[in-house]
């Protein structure tokens, strides 16, 4: 049993890191709602930052996702056994 519950917990932790990821990009999109009428030298610095920024998350999420592909299967191996 202890290693199911230390799995179990572990997914909770990563549900809560999504929610949060969640909430922050919630954010993000108030953030830019707000945003008055840009100059384009602020258009063009928010278009940089947007680029580094996804790109960022995009290959982080992309990581995370195939983690938890693997990590499924890893489970299913254990279960074969």
């Amino acid at each position: 049993m202890p290693g199911t519950q230390n799995a179990l917990s572990e997914v909770a932790y990563l549900r809560r890191s999504c929610e949060y990821l969640l909430s922050t990009l919630r954010d993000v999109e108030r953030e830019l709602g707000r945003l008055p009428d840009l100059t384009e030298a602020q258009e063009a610095i928010l278009d940089m930052e947007t680029t580094l920024a996804g790109s960022d998350i995009r290959k982080d999420l992309d990581n995370a996702a195939g983690s938890a592909e693997a990590w499924v299967r890893r489970i299913e191996n254990v279960r074969n056994l």
